[in-house]
């Protein structure tokens, strides 16, 4: 199911991975995996619709529409994608109320993320933060490391792969 988070209301416990997934890589896979393996929750993603880079003044082309991560997200297991269109006022929220806004409209059980995560206006809030929020809330935390190798995040390789699998990308 693909929702804008401000049409739900709690309505069932989530498992909920944070991040924009520009890239499906495996940093991100391991981030699914391990919403996926909560017994209690549903696997979920919460994500911008839109390019956030460009509200930030960089013209970086996305790798994937909205569309296709979509697609691919759900290809990993993913049962929920709650997202929103960034907007200045989005990224303008402080840490606390971006994560307020989240469990306003959602009945968080779990999060994870990957360790360069970070939120909030000019990403003051990172991981550290996170889990200090979670703990404030009750809510069970997970950090998962970065996957490097040569001391760069392992992505292109994988998108390649991900690019080059048998999906289809309409829209049904």
């Amino acid at each position: 199911m693909i929702k804008n988070l401000f049409e739900c209301n709690k309505e069932n416990k989530v498992a909920l991975a944070l991040g924009y997934f520009d890239a499906i890589h495996l940093g991100h896979q391991s981030i699914f995996n391990t919403v996926i393996a909560i017994d209690s929750a549903i696997p979920s993603v919460f994500t911008f619709s839109n390019n956030i880079y460009k509200l930030l003044g960089r013209e970086v082309k996305e790798i994937y529409s909205f569309e296709e991560r979509c697609k691919l997200i759900e290809s990993y297991g993913i049962k929920n994608i709650f997202y929103i269109d960034a907007t200045i006022e989005i990224l303008a929220m402080s840490g606390r109320e971006f994560l307020d806004m989240l469990l306003k409209h959602l009945d968080i059980t779990f999060i994870a993320s990957g360790a360069d995560y970070t939120y909030g206006v000019f990403a003051e809030n990172d991981t550290e933060d996170l889990k200090k929020y979670c703990k404030d809330f009750d809510i069970d935390c997970s950090v998962k490391p970065l996957i490097m190798e040569n001391e760069q995040k392992q992505i292109y390789d994988f998108v390649i792969q991900a690019k080059n699998k048998n999906i289809n990308w309409s829209k049904e």
